[in-house]
């Protein structure tokens, strides 16, 4: 496994939400999460893909 990993705490503080959320969120696999050992662990490379895949673009939008 290669890149920076971040644990449950650094997730949760990151996204400004509980660990009774994260793991909801794990549990449904809402959010890209890996288990090696039973221990919960979140690439961050693969949170920056999640939440670029989440963002809402404007396109030819004019403005008055």
């Amino acid at each position: 496994m290669t890149g920076k990993f971040l644990e449950v705490k650094d997730v949760c503080e990151r996204y400004g939400i509980s660990i009774h959320t994260l793991y909801e969120w794990t549990s449904a696999n809402h959010i890209p999460h890996i288990k090696p050992r039973g221990k919960l662990l979140f690439r961050e490379q693969d949170l920056v893909g999640w939440e670029e895949s989440r963002l809402v673009g404007v396109a030819n939008t004019k403005l008055l």
